[in-house]
């Protein structure tokens, strides 16, 4: 069975299977456009049989004509039954595969040089104890001619933080992918955990977090040559750690807008009373309807205190006494001057 091809044509594969003791036999029809004609060709075969459960070698797939530069043949099957041989409710599944020890499917392959061919077989599921009758299936085969893109080889993190950053702190990353002329250089980012560092996957903007605390996160950037595939995604990886200001509090100590701390168990003596712990996230001092308040790293939230007002001549709070350990022993704060 031949087909001449201009930009798609299709292919039918009609199966009629008897599932019984004898042999299943496979039929292969052609659909064509009147008007395909050009220096494509793309060669099937004509029949086959299936003579067993397992591996059955069908043939090859076979594509010739020359190719224009730059340019690839790509062939695909899909399955009118989703790659099962039907006889009313009963089914006989298979898998196209190229070679009968291939560890997984077979329904596309691309050809960038011509002439060129592709073994292709069957694994047909174990039929015995099925009920007879006539099992079919249509398997359609489309080619079609597609730029042949130069694919990414390698991609490289250009800005990676060589040290630990603040909790809150942003930045963007940048990566370059080679080869220069790579037909998609799009780049996306991941972070292996969000919770430590968050990150845009398409702009490569990120955030330090202080959900859980401060911590690490891999960031990776792939370059995905513009498929789903991911077998030829190039990937590259930094890490981002981040930091806290404070990882105790004492008297004395000064917290300044934007400075965070993450101490475990922490009492303060405020109206209302206030107490974090490590599940509150990393605690942040920030500026809120002009007063001075902490706020929770988990979620954002903020204890309404409102007596450490902020003027002209402030800049934070600091903590007068106390060691914050118990409720006996609270942390006393005051606004803190320039």
């Amino acid at each position: 069975m031949k087909a001449f091809l201009r930009r798609t044509t299709t292919l039918l594969c009609a199966a009629a299977v008897m599932a019984s003791s004898a042999a299943l036999s496979v039929f292969a029809t052609e659909s064509t456009n009147d008007t395909a004609a050009s220096d494509y060709t793309l060669t099937i075969p004509a029949s086959f049989d299936i003579k067993n459960s397992g591996w059955n070698e069908i043939g090859e797939i076979k594509a010739g004509g020359t190719l224009e530069e730059g340019k690839k043949l790509v062939v695909t099957a899909t399955s009118e039954n989703d790659w099962a041989l039907k006889s009313g409710e009963n089914e006989v599944s298979y898998e196209m595969m190229n070679y009968e020890d291939d560890s997984a499917p077979a329904t596309s392959w691309e050809f960038t040089i011509l002439p060129a061919s592709q073994s292709i077989g069957i694994n047909v599921e174990d039929y015995k104890g099925m009920p007879a009758g006539n099992y079919s299936d249509t398997v359609t085969f489309n080619a079609s001619i597609k730029d042949n893109g130069i694919p990414a080889e390698t991609v490289t993190i250009n800005n990676a933080p060589t040290e630990a950053l603040f909790v809150n702190s942003t930045g963007t990353l940048t990566a370059t992918v080679s080869p220069d002329n790579a037909t998609d250089k799009t780049v996306v980012w991941s972070s292996s955990d969000p919770d430590y560092v968050s990150i845009n996957a398409e702009t490569g903007e990120y955030t330090v977090m202080g959900k859980k605390g401060y911590g690490s996160a891999t960031i990776t950037a792939t370059a995905t040559n513009g498929t789903e595939d991911t077998s030829d995604d190039v990937t590259a990886t930094c890490t981002i750690t981040g930091k806290v200001t404070y990882t105790s509090l004492s008297a004395g100590t000064v917290l300044h807008v934007g400075d965070t701390f993450y101490a475990g168990k922490v009492y303060f003596d405020t109206k209302p009373a206030v107490s974090f712990n490590d599940s509150n996230g990393v605690i942040t001092l920030v500026e809120d309807n002009g007063c001075y308040k902490f706020k929770r790293g988990s979620n954002g939230t903020m204890p309404n205190v409102t007596a450490y007002k902020i003027k002209d001549n402030t800049d934070g709070v600091y903590i007068v006494s106390g060691s914050g350990t118990s409720t006996s022993d609270k942390l006393t704060l005051a606004v803190h001057t320039k």
